[in-house]
């Protein structure tokens, strides 16, 4: 079965469907978290594990990743997190240039 067959959105990170591998797994989590802080907003760590298809353990260390290569801001200490406001301009010139591109005949 194809992992991408389950998901809700087209992922950020993944061109193409793959299947549910380790590697892919952890780009599925990375795409998940981008999505539920694409508002901006901070969200609790706890928060964003319980609408992730992963553990904990995966979710801080992904989200730790991202905070510490300046994708987001984590405040450890409150334990939330948000995307940087560079990140979010990213994200939607990529979902404008799909909407742009859906558009082409």
């Amino acid at each position: 079965m194809i992992f991408y067959e389950k998901r809700f959105h087209k992922p950020f990170i993944l061109s193409t469907a793959i299947h549910a591998s380790s590697k892919g797994a952890v780009l599925w989590v990375i795409d998940e978290i981008l999505m539920l802080l694409k508002d901006g907003n901070w969200h609790d760590l706890r928060e964003i594990t319980k609408k992730c298809s992963s553990n904990e353990l995966r979710v801080e260390m992904i989200v730790n990743f991202l905070s510490k290569y300046d994708f987001m801001e984590l405040d450890k200490k409150g334990r939330k997190a948000r995307l940087r406001p560079l990140m979010l301009e990213f994200i939607d010139e990529i979902q404008h240039v799909r909407e742009e591109e859906a558009l082409k005949p």
